[in-house]
């Protein structure tokens, strides 16, 4: 019996190794019960067809930069299940504990210990070690094997070569050609909301102005953007920010410009089709350009910046349950400044920060242009300078968005002197920064925007400042 257990949960989770690198790098939802659900080609998995195990595998992906594995799994047995990572233990563990270890082309690369009580779901990330395991390679072919208790099972995989690409979609309805909008994904499904931005055309979405009102919705499934007309909506602008308000199918807008500044706080509900104005008893200043994103599985925000008058280097903290903006105060901060992104780096309660239009000189840049990569942590309530080994240039009017289920964010354009077309990676657990080669991608442009495509590692990209003038393409990068 002792010995049973360990084969179904070694098969189980070379299953997990062989679909997380083989497929692509969504999300994968699988149960181990005789069949696999989605991912991998059945000649890849060949001892799967008796298998009824007690691991069910919520999701799972190697990392865009292919320096680790991800999995999710939940114990839906009737024991609690343990692991460790101790090679020595290999022929002497107990029957509910099992050693855990990962490995390419016999050389021993990782440990993935584990404790799972019963029903109880749990995170894993194996990370690769540089010194005696180098990160995969897209396209390249390994021979791993997955140690689990005294069994070892080797499979061979081709690293994912599907994801790192953009595509233009072309979907038969789009908003007009803009810039200076926002977008936010919807969480739970397959859609982003856009809203607002400049056109030039004195009637953007009806507003009479070339300040735009409209509430876009893209449904990826059906590659098309929607004309919402909700009853009410905030008044036509631009230069405002929008994030996704987490568990919900909402979205928080705050603050923005059409020939003045202002201080509103609306809230998007996609079921309702709704915006309601939710009138905080406090609230920063009216301002334009500031940056604004969630705080991951919280219906909490963090805003940083902007102009009212002058730059600010103020942050604040919204509640939604509460409706109440808070001035936080951290320690010390970024230098004030405009035209900068932020994004949620997932998992944590941590926020990515770049870039701007600040106070001269900017971080050392010899220009108003900033260029240093901060992290706000919500706990700690404190801003911490990163200092990666390379970064992106200084640069604003560029866009960031999360990668889902990851601790990496990606960022794409904006104006250094010229605008430019680069797209570069955020890892946060190792603080660096890659700049993706790329054969096809969407041409050098600033004033866009971007949103993540939710449970996916996809994000949307719409709109912006080419050299040729202001565009209405959509892209998908993934």
């Amino acid at each position: 019996m002792k010995r049973g257990v360990s084969i179904i949960l070694a098969m189980v989770l070379v299953i997990m190794i062989v679909i997380v690198v083989a497929a692509s790098t969504y999300y994968w939802s699988i149960k181990i019960q005789g069949e696999v659900q989605a991912g991998a080609e059945r000649s890849q998995i060949e001892t799967l067809s008796d298998v009824s195990g007690e691991i069910e595998v919520k999701s799972l992906k190697h990392s865009s930069t292919l320096t680790n594995i991800q999995l999710v799994i939940q114990n839906i047995g009737t024991r609690e299940l343990k692991g460790i990572g101790d090679i020595g233990d290999l022929l002497t563990i107990a029957s509910d504990v099992h050693s855990c270890t990962l490995g390419f082309n016999s050389t021993y690369c990782a440990e993935c210990p584990f404790d799972l009580g019963v029903g109880a779901v749990k995170s894993i990330t194996i990370d690769f070690d540089g010194s005696a395991c180098q990160d995969l390679r897209r396209g390249m072919q390994y021979n791993a094997y997955f140690s689990l208790g005294s069994d070892r099972v080797y499979t061979s995989f081709v690293a994912d070569t599907k994801s790192n690409q953009w595509v233009q979609l072309n979907p038969p309805n789009k908003p007009s050609a803009r810039i200076r909008h926002s977008m936010a994904t919807i969480s739970g499904i397959h859609k982003v909301v856009l809203f607002g931005g400049w056109d030039g055309s004195g009637n953007c979405d009806g507003s009479l102005s070339s300040f735009c009102s409209g509430t876009w919705v893209f449904d990826v499934s059906d590659n098309n953007w929607i004309n919402m007309n909700p009853a009410v909506h905030p008044t036509a602008r631009d230069q405002f920010a929008s994030s996704k308000l987490y568990n919900t199918d909402k979205v928080l807008l705050f603050g923005g410009y059409n020939g003045t500044r202002n201080n509103e706080t609306w809230i998007y509900d996609y079921s309702d089709n709704a915006w309601t104005q939710m009138n905080p008893a406090s609230s920063p200043s009216a301002r334009n350009y500031p940056a604004l994103t969630a705080i991951y599985k919280t219906d909490k925000f963090v805003l940083f910046g902007g102009n009212d008058g002058a730059l600010d280097d103020e942050t604040w903290i919204y509640d939604y349950s509460d409706n109440f903006w808070i001035n936080i105060t951290p320690a010390s901060s970024p230098i004030a400044r405009e035209r900068h992104a932020m994004a949620t780096i997932d998992g944590t309660d941590k926020i990515l920060l770049l870039g701007g239009f600040g106070t001269f000189p900017c971080e050392g840049s010899g220009s108003n242009l900033c260029g240093f990569t901060w992290v706000y942590d919500y706990s700690d309530n404190a801003w911490t300078q990163m200092i990666p080994p390379s970064s992106p240039s200084a640069r604003l009017d560029y866009s960031m968005a999360t990668i889902d289920g990851a601790d990496e964010n990606m960022l794409f354009g904006g104006w250094d002197g010229p605008s430019n077309s680069e797209t570069w990676i955020y890892d946060y657990s190792r603080n660096y920064w890659t700049r993706k080669s790329i054969p096809k991608y969407p041409l050098a442009r600033y004033s866009h925007a971007m949103a993540t495509i939710d449970e996916t590692e996809s994000i949307l990209l719409f709109g912006g400042q080419t050299a040729a003038g202001r565009t209405d393409d959509t892209w998908i990068y993934s």
